[in-house]
């Protein structure tokens, strides 16, 4: 349960496989990402949780016990996605998938298009791997949009050993950290990713490379900033007035918004704690904000309001990062909250395993 992802794919590559979902990063742990339910860029897929097919799990008395959607059930869809509180996981299941040569598509388009297409591009039976950006320019924030998708390449003999940072990558974390307060770097990363990217960055690469990446490649070393992500979900039907949303908050507030990402995420009807009930779009967002007391309470008071928003088209936000939310949005948000916790007490009813999630949400819905 502790093996990190960077282990995993080093030990499946040679093999020719490689996860089936994980996060865009190597760093993390196997449980860790099955406790945030978190999902990845390969599609057409729900989060890492519906890839687990078994755990054994220590409860808070000590009993190891193992559970999965035939032995235990309840108790497997209450630790995915459980953040920790239901149990320590020590060891798990996990379905992998083959390693393939992939070749990427660039397709820039509005973002009053984007939604549409990219459902039908991850759920075509041909796509691999995909993702998309926004232009973060405020002359023309999230006014563009850009996808990026990968298809099997022809060849798939001799797949070359899995790739980490290359030059690309940390060439463009050169040019992604330049942006800072640089709206003329911004329009430079826009042209980086959208004009040079297909010329560039347009031959084979295998799939265990595109996962196989540090997070520490875009750490920008600034003792005076922290790097802050939000992550909103949201269907696709309603992904324009979530755009719309974004327009009129986040350029009003003084946050430096460096970064959005979007995938697609299949629904997952198995997490008692489900940010995707239903197939959404997941819009993974990154601030660089500096480490000040007013800054802060900007922040806080423009991602409440962006929850606020999200929820307002019947989204959600993911749990793990600043608690700024209010304990009445992650109830709209997650309205299994309160079953949640009601649940989590029938097995540890001593608070065994507690954390600041617990002591700022959930215990007051006890």
């Amino acid at each position: 349960a502790g093996a990190r992802w960077q282990n995993v794919i080093g030990t499946l590559d040679p093999k020719g496989y490689g996860p089936k979902v994980m996060q865009s990063n190597n760093d993390f742990g196997v449980a860790a990402t099955f406790c945030v339910n978190a999902h990845g860029w390969p599609v057409p897929h729900g989060p890492m949780g519906a890839t687990v097919q078994s755990l054994r799990l220590m409860l808070a008395d000590g009993e190891v016990v193992t559970a999965s959607r035939t032995e235990n059930a309840d108790l497997f869809n209450l630790t995915m996605g459980g953040y920790g509180l239901t149990g320590a996981i020590i060891d798990m299941v996990v379905e992998m998938a083959p390693n393939r040569r992939l070749v990427p598509t660039f397709e820039e388009m509005s973002s009053s298009e984007f939604a549409a297409r990219f459902v039908d591009a991850a759920e075509a039976g041909d796509v691999n791997m995909a993702y998309g950006r926004l232009n973060v320019d405020r002359r023309r924030f999230f006014e563009d949009a850009l996808m990026i998708t990968y298809r099997e390449a022809e060849n798939q003999e001799a797949l070359p050993p899995a790739a980490g940072s290359g030059f690309m990558s940390k060439a463009a974390a050169r040019v992604f950290r330049a942006q800072l307060m640089n709206e003329p770097a911004k329009n430079l990363r826009w042209w980086f990713e959208a004009s040079l990217g297909p010329q560039i960055g347009a031959g084979e690469v295998t799939r265990n490379s595109l996962i196989n990446e540090p997070v520490v490649t875009l750490d920008d070393g600034d003792p005076t900033r922290t790097d802050i992500l939000h992550e909103y979900f949201v269907s696709p039907d309603r992904f324009p007035e979530f755009v719309t949303a974004c327009q009129e908050v986040i350029p009003a507030s003084y946050q430096e918004m460096m970064n959005i990402t979007l995938r697609y995420v299949r629904a997952d009807t198995e997490s008692v704690l489900s940010y995707a009930p239903v197939p959404r779009i997941a819009c993974v967002m990154l601030f660089s904000q500096e480490m000040t007391m007013r800054a802060e309470a900007d922040h806080r008071r423009m991602t409440e309001e962006l929850i606020q928003r999200t929820v307002d088209v019947g989204g959600s936000y993911y749990l793990p990062y600043r608690p700024h939310a209010t304990q009445d949005q992650l109830v709209r948000a997650y309205p299994n909250a309160p079953d949640f916790v009601r649940r989590k007490l029938e097995i540890d009813p001593d608070r065994v395993f507690r954390s600041g999630f617990w002591d700022t949400y959930l215990e007051g819905l006890a």
